[in-house]
């Protein structure tokens, strides 16, 4: 039987003042290796001279916490970077 890993993650607020609260799951597969699309994402980031952190994408698009103070260009390359990792989905078994 194949081992699963769960990934959960939530957004939005705990109080009534939105409409919507986002749920995402994501399950994967532990016998099926992520090690391309994470070193794509790796060198993506490399190749535009952009640190390795890890992506927040909420502080990331509003420019908070580990982002705060970095340039509007280099948070939009960040986030074309991450993007790498979803193009090579498609060589990936489902």
């Amino acid at each position: 039987m194949p081992e699963i890993s769960l990934f959960v993650d939530e957004s939005g607020e705990s109080g009534t003042e939105l409409k919507y609260y986002l749920l995402t799951l994501v399950f994967h597969e532990q016998n099926s290796s992520i090690d391309k699309q994470i070193e794509l994402y790796e060198n993506a980031l490399h190749d535009k001279g952009l640190p390795d952190i890890p992506l927040h994408t909420s502080p990331l698009l509003n420019g908070h916490d580990d982002y705060e103070g970095m340039d509007i260009q280099d948070r939009k390359r960040r986030l074309q970077a991450f993007f790498t990792c979803f193009n090579a989905q498609s060589s990936i078994a489902v």
